[in-house]
């Protein structure tokens, strides 16, 4: 199993301490993080999208709590290219019904996303689409 895994039936102790700490201590201060100058948005959203991605519910939460959504989505929309960790928690909003694909469309994700697609496609069939 992977070393931080929530959603396993008995979670390790190493996973417990990591989600208590995680969410105890870094999800309180996103807000800030968020707002400061780069690289930590960037760092931010990569911590929240691993702690997502990996069905962390306290997680989930602490965004709710915080009603960070919308900040989320400007930090995102302020990115130049659509990353790895931001499409993964893009996709965590999306799946947790946090964002709809209206917000994504909105803060111009979306064709974030739709370029990131274009892109793919291009690659893997070598020609333009």
């Amino acid at each position: 199993g992977h070393v931080f895994d929530p959603t396993a039936e008995k979670p390790s102790e190493t996973t417990v301490l990591l989600e208590a700490l995680l969410c105890g201590r870094a999800l309180p201060v996103l807000p800030r993080i968020l707002c400061d100058d780069p690289p930590a948005p960037s760092y931010a959203l990569r911590l929240l999208a691993t702690l997502l991605s990996r069905g962390s519910s306290a997680a989930s939460a602490g965004i709710r709590e915080l009603g960070i959504t919308q900040q989320l989505l400007l930090v995102l929309s302020g990115q130049q290219t659509l990353t790895l960790h931001a499409a993964l928690l893009v996709f965590c909003l999306l799946q947790g019904r946090d964002v709809e694909i209206h917000d994504l469309q909105e803060h111009g994700v979306l064709r974030m996303v739709h370029d990131a697609l274009r892109e793919a496609a291009e690659g893997a069939s070598g020609h333009f689409v």
